[in-house]
């Protein structure tokens, strides 16, 4: 992500400047090069200013790693479900490509994509995923087949399962963790781990969210 001076704002790639890109550069050589040659063209999403903005543009940047490069999908293949803040879920959540939750679910996570949990999510439940971002709040354990970050913002009670864990300064971490440093160790599909214990929040936890 990048901060845009004169735009006082975080920015990061939109998720679909890979195609959208190469569409209008080639409409641009189709027309004969009314833009000229040298026209370049890129996509970027605003993500608001300050710390809050910085972190949105990180959760922009994460669900766009898996999606770039020679193995994007095709206009039409992308699968995306968002579960927006005021969402609030009550039981077991299944999907099978990209998801972000800014809402609050009472219950067990799955997808064998990536998970986003935004600033406001709240989940309580166990959580199994390829990649993991989130910078929300997780009362639950975790498995992360390939990847787990923790954004400044997240706090988490539970255990914690996966090859590579990434933690940045200001989380909250009460719990235990597995981790081996690479992803040419990656857990086995069905998760390679023992049965992961039920944890609770007790009264002596910080565990309400950070006020600002």
């Amino acid at each position: 992500p990048a901060y845009e001076e004169d735009l006082q704002s975080w920015a990061a790639p939109f998720m679909m400047a890979l195609i959208n890109t190469r569409n209008i550069h080639r409409s641009n050589m189709l027309m004969g090069f009314p833009y000229g040659k040298e026209f370049v063209y890129d996509e970027m999403v605003l993500t608001g200013a300050g710390e809050k903005g910085e972190a949105n543009a990180k959760l922009v940047m994460a669900a766009n790693t898996e999606k770039t490069g020679p193995n994007a999908p095709k206009p039409g293949e992308e699968q995306y479900t968002f579960l927006a803040r005021g969402f609030e879920f009550k039981g077991t959540l299944t999907f099978e490509d990209t998801v972000r939750i800014d809402g609050h679910v009472s219950g067990e996570v799955h997808t064998t994509g990536t998970l986003i949990l935004g600033e406001h999510a709240v989940i309580e439940g166990n959580i199994t995923a390829g990649t993991i971002v989130s910078g929300g709040r997780i009362n639950g354990n975790v498995v992360a087949m390939q990847r787990f970050q923790l954004l400044a913002s997240a706090a988490l009670l539970g255990t914690v399962h996966t090859p590579v864990l990434q933690v940045e300064e200001g989380v909250r971490f009460y719990g235990n963790c597995e981790a081996n440093g690479t992803t040419e160790g990656r857990l086995p599909e069905n998760g390679g781990h023992p049965p992961l214990p039920t944890v609770k929040a007790t009264e002596e936890t910080p565990w309400e969210p950070r006020k600002k």
